[in-house]
């Protein structure tokens, strides 16, 4: 490290031009990275210094002239620095002013003594102190205060030092643009959406972005939010242009990715759909203010908002939704409106049943119902926002009121979204199973080459609309074994069943419109195989 100070001071050492280099725009993940760009303006044909280039990932950090600019080499290094700071203590003070005069206090065989004279040399802490003509070698370590005898003292103590620059060789037009781009940590944005569910059979879409800034000023640039699954493959590696001092770990991961690569492993993802390593620590804070309780509306656009909801375009896999006009301080947060989209919505009424049979070995078993299936209230909708939707959670909203939240996952254009809003109450299921029959079965499996008994079961749903409206009821419920009939003609599907199975995987889905404050009794029955008993 001192070999490459003193090596870069002497390369260095001539004073050039430093042009101000400023963040023009910047493409936001929502991982923590960012791809930033910098701009400055060419000083004119020749060399000239930039600040350190960006802890950037590897293979990321470009520069980017603009037609006419020809840049020849650029070198990170070290440039030396010089600067002052207060003196920290006695000793510090002393070695700032040989050759001036002054009064020393010390400690001389055990006894206090002051001493008035000029200070001629100071070596560690051999000190040559001269008084009346008589030049006295003493300890430094000894002198307890000082202060002054005619002349000033100095109190500041000069530093030196090295600050890592870019040194480029470029040719063009004074004024000319040129760019430096890098991947890298600091900035970042978190979506959110608001779904208002008031208007009956529509659902109002409403979408923002808090960016993320922890990075540096962003004075009126443009911003993009990245919505998709980009592949990184060396995203936790450092450029070795960015960081010249130790540049070993850089490639070593190069060299382990490549390996890995060539074992067949996977490569390093942005996993862009989801929330990221931390998630959303901490949503949005509700204030309150002087208002009833009973009053306060919490749908987001009850009152309006500025406009400036950003435009976006789909470049290959990804969306980038646009915001020009951006301005942060480092440390700071945007709060941001994305778009607002109404369209037709359904509301249904979702319940689960897992298989209610058991078997082990001989044994066939109901398993006992211990408390009732929830039922989950779902809102349906299409994505009719024209772009994408990116991973982020949903409150849903009505008649000013939060009444859930949940989770909108990666939606495309066009794609069904389903999410749930809350736990019904007055819509419940009950469940009954019962085994009719057991016999012993002519069919030989073949796999085995043996009998199995064959029984029939048969199960029971109790649905119950305790509301005040109709709504529309969806069952599901996987059994093993082979339909044999069903009220209410549910859809039939057949599941994966291992390669062995004796019996097959099949799921009964039913979707019923339940009448307001009416109940409804569906029963279904299967057959399956089951290991005779000894």
């Amino acid at each position: 490290m001192t070999f490459a100070l003193a090596a870069a001071a002497v390369a260095f050492s001539d004073p050039l031009p430093e042009p101000k280099e400023k963040i023009v725009a910047a493409s936001l993940f929502k991982n923590g990275y960012a791809v930033v760009l910098r701009e400055f303006e060419l000083p004119g044909t020749g060399e000239f210094l930039l600040p350190a280039a960006p802890k950037a990932t590897i293979g990321t950090y470009w520069m980017m002239p603009s037609d006419g600019v020809t840049v020849n080499s650029l070198v990170s290094g070290f440039v030396p620095t010089e600067g002052e700071r207060d003196a920290g203590n006695i000793h510090e003070v002393v070695a700032q002013n040989v050759g001036k005069r002054m009064k020393l206090h010390m400690v001389l065989d055990g006894k206090p003594r002051d001493l008035i004279g000029t200070l001629k040399s100071l070596s560690q802490q051999l000190m040559v102190f001269e008084v009346d003509g008589k030049k006295l070698f003493l300890n430094s370590n000894g002198v307890t205060w000082l202060e002054e005898a005619g002349d000033e003292l100095r109190l500041k103590v000069k530093t030196t030092g090295a600050r890592q620059i870019v040194r480029v060789d470029a040719e063009g037009a004074k004024g000319s643009k040129v760019y430096t781009m890098a991947l890298q940590k600091g900035a970042s944005w978190a979506p959110s959406y608001a779904v208002d569910i008031t208007e009956e059979g529509k659902v109002r879409l409403t979408s923002k972005a808090t960016v993320v800034n922890d990075l540096d000023e962003f004075d009126s640039i443009e911003v993009k939010l990245i919505t998709g699954f980009p592949n990184i493959a060396h995203l936790k590696q450092d450029d070795p242009f960015a960081n010249p001092v130790y540049f070993g770990p850089a490639f070593e991961g190069l060299f382990n990715a490549s390996r890995q690569a060539m074992l067949g492993y996977g490569g390093g993802g942005f996993g862009g759909g989801g929330f990221g390593g931390g998630g959303f620590a901490n949503q949005a804070t509700m204030m309150p203010d002087r208002r009833s309780s009973s009053n306060l509306d919490f749908s987001p656009s009850a009152g309006g908002f500025a406009s400036g909801i950003g435009s976006g375009e789909a470049i290959g896999d990804l969306f980038f939704y646009s915001h020009p006009g951006v301005s942060l301080k480092k440390g700071e947060r945007g709060y941001y409106m994305l778009f607002e989209k109404t369209t037709d919505a359904e509301h249904v009424f979702v319940c689960s049943l897992p298989d209610p049979v058991k078997q082990s070995g001989s044994n066939l078993v109901v398993q006992p119902v211990k408390e009732l299936p929830t039922v989950w209230h779902m809102l349906e909708f299409m994505n009719r926002t024209g772009q994408p939707l990116t991973t982020a959670p949903a409150m849903v909203v009505q008649k000013g009121q939060v009444v859930g939240q949940d989770t909108i996952y990666y939606t495309p254009k066009g794609g069904p979204v389903s999410m749930r809003i809350n736990k019904a109450l007055d819509v419940r299921v009950e469940s009954e199973t019962e085994i009719l029959s057991r016999v012993k079965s002519t069919v030989k499996y073949a796999y085995q080459n043996r009998f199995y008994d064959r029984a029939t079961v048969e199960g029971t749903l109790h649905l119950k609309n305790l509301k005040d409206e109709d709504v529309t009821v969806r069952l599901k419920t996987a059994v093993v074994g082979q339909p044999v009939e069903a009220d209410g003609d549910p859809e039939v599907r057949e599941l994966p069943a291992a390669v062995n199975a004796i019996n097959p995987s099949t799921e009964y889905v039913w979707e019923i419109v339940l009448p307001k404050r009416s109940e409804k009794v569906l029963t279904y029955s299967w057959k399956l195989l089951v290991t005779p008993r000894n």
